[in-house]
């Protein structure tokens, strides 16, 4: 499935044989710090949902604002379920405890970025 809107990867979650959840970074777009070419991403928020939970982009987009941090770019992965139970709590802050560190460090392997339109941006498959 080509994954170019947030909503196709809610629906490609739900289709999964095992439960799934959404982890969610939510970053800004800064210069680089070196002055150089392109942007950095820096998270300002994470959370990680269950498959269903998030409906749609704009419903995500929605209880985003009411945090009050202003973002410009959300990466999402997912973490999948074994024997047809969801991933424990500790599973997804691990999960999106590395994805804050690779999000740091300037990788996106295994993770999707969408802009605030829920458009994809960078796509990593592998």
């Amino acid at each position: 499935m080509n994954i170019d809107h947030f909503d196709l990867l809610l629906a490609a979650a739900l289709i999964e044989p095992n439960p799934q959840r959404l982890l969610l970074v939510f970053c800004t777009a800064e210069a680089a710090p070196d002055g150089g070419a392109g942007l950095t991403l820096a998270p300002v928020m994470c959370v990680d949902k269950a498959d269903g939970e998030v409906q749609s982009f704009a419903q995500l987009s929605t209880e985003a604002a009411g945090m009050g941090a202003h973002w410009d770019v959300l990466v999402a992965s997912t973490l999948a379920g074994s024997a047809g139970a969801g991933p424990r709590p500790e599973q997804a802050e691990q999960g999106l405890r590395r994805m804050l560190a690779s999000i740091r460090g300037g990788s996106f392997h295994g993770m999707l970025a969408f802009d605030r339109q829920g458009w994809t941006l960078v796509r990593d498959a592998a």
